[in-house]
């Protein structure tokens, strides 16, 4: 040993010795490097889909950018927005269509409690898991709270048709899954916004749906 490290720790000092199979160090991809450094810019791409979008996604790596924050990816993005043409395009980039953020939600489980049915049917299409469920125990299939969208269809139809289909496919429901206060509140608040729809019918099969939820 050198007499100068020695004298300084002493002659039963051992210098430990490098491992026979020392474990590699994996360097990340430049995609990786990329994804991490410009989630930003790519969702945001995808929020506002900007014809940019295309040529950002260079990799599957890309079109599952995820944001450390809160673990949404693009399709989640992509998803609440209600944006179909995104979802499609994110889906023939390689994009996971089951990912979960940090809350365990899934892209399906936004596009049903948003009442987003053209987007929900195609992530069905291509495969996304309906049955993983999110931190509170809900099937993304059920939507974020368990409640099937209702609400938010009640919000978003348009004509008495829609209202009396989301009425009929929440009676269809089992026992116990809708929460009364909340299907009745947004009926009353679509019936004081579109009274124009609102007819003798509606209002008939809305009472009934609210007496079986009590």
């Amino acid at each position: 040993m050198d007499r100068t490290i020695t004298s300084l720790v002493g002659d039963n000092f051992n210098l430990p010795q490098p491992t026979a199979n020392p474990s590699p160090i994996v360097p990340l991809s430049l995609h990786e490097h990329e994804t991490m450094a410009d989630f930003k810019a790519i969702h945001s791409l995808v929020r506002w889909d900007k014809p940019e979008l295309k040529d950002a996604l260079k990799s599957p790596a890309h079109a599952n950018a995820v944001d450390p924050g809160n673990g949404n990816t693009c399709i989640h993005i992509a998803a609440q927005n209600g944006n179909l043409a995104v979802c499609q395009l994110l889906a023939s980039k390689g994009a996971d269509l089951s990912a979960q953020n940090n809350n365990g939600q899934t892209a399906l489980h936004m596009a049903v409690a948003y009442g987003l049915l053209e987007v929900k049917d195609f992530l069905l299409s291509k495969g996304a898991n309906k049955d993983v469920t999110n931190s509170d125990g809900f099937k993304a299939i059920s939507g974020i709270e368990g409640d099937y969208g209702v609400p938010s269809r009640i919000g978003k139809a348009s004509t008495a048709a829609e209202l009396l289909t989301v009425f009929a496919d929440a009676e269809s429901l089992p026992a116990g899954t809708l929460d009364r206060a909340k299907v009745a509140g947004a009926g009353m608040q679509k019936k004081r916004g579109a009274k124009e729809i609102w007819d003798g019918d509606v209002a008939a099969k809305f009472a009934e749906l609210i007496g079986k939820l009590g």
